[in-house]
């Protein structure tokens, strides 16, 4: 079995992403995407609130934490880009 944190587990999981084709403003395809940031998010015990705009999903993620350290700020972007289907045409695999 796959330990978390070890390489496997964060290269599979990687791809994964990277194979939910997601557009620029497909609402549709953002929420899929987000639904499996959330579910790995919550895995780890931190907490998962989404909004809902007319271009997609975002995503805040709050770590209730223990008390111990500062807060940190992540900040990205879940869209690949790409048009539906380009996944298999024009995205670089090696």
């Amino acid at each position: 079995m796959t330990q978390p944190g070890s390489q496997t587990l964060v290269l599979a999981r990687l791809e994964q992403l990277v194979r939910v084709e997601s557009p620029s403003r497909d609402a549709a395809a953002s929420r899929q995407i987000t639904d499996l940031l959330v579910a790995w998010f919550t895995e780890l015990g931190l907490v998962a609130r989404r909004i809902q705009s007319a271009s997609g999903v975002h995503l805040i993620i709050d770590d209730p934490g223990d008390g111990v350290g500062a807060p940190i700020l992540l900040v990205g972007h879940s869209d690949t880009v790409w048009e539906h289907g380009d996944i298999e045409t024009r995205v670089p695999w090696t």
